[in-house]
């Protein structure tokens, strides 16, 4: 047998979906907050008889309609209105009650990030931090 006369002898198969009818329903069915399984019922009524994994695999695979293309506009020299500059809210005091804090005091001229990668610091073994903790 070649080809000629098996393609004569039989069809080639339906690629479509019994579903594609419905893709539009199905999706706006979908955006309005519908399960699958809903989705499965609908079509049901309408004599496609589906499960909800069925309905599923069919959005999976195609994608929602879209309407018709609609030219965006966009005005030609709109003003745009300048955002009111944020409110300063006030620094937070510096913490005194953790152990080892340094008590910095801005330098002028010296960045904040250096002024804290050289402040000293205070070493506390843990018997220490302990005996803090319980004065506390």
């Amino acid at each position: 047998m070649d080809i000629s006369e098996f393609e004569k002898r039989a069809k080639p198969r339906n690629r479509r979906s019994r579903l594609d009818p419905f893709i539009k329903e199905i999706f706006e069915l979908h955006s309005k907050g519908f399960t699958r399984a809903q989705i499965a019922e609908f079509l049901a009524a309408n004599g496609v008889t589906v499960t909800g994994e069925a309905v599923r695999q069919f959005m999976s695979r195609r994608s929602a309609p879209v309407a018709d293309p609609v030219p965006s506009v966009t005005p030609a020299a709109a003003p745009r209105a300048t955002p009111a500059p944020a409110a300063q809210s006030p620094q937070p005091a510096p913490r005194t009650d953790a152990p080892g804090t340094p008590d910095l005091q801005p330098e002028a001229g010296k960045p904040l990030s250096e002024q804290i990668l050289n402040a000293p610091t205070q070493k506390y073994s843990y018997k220490q931090l302990q005996k803090l903790k319980e004065q506390k």
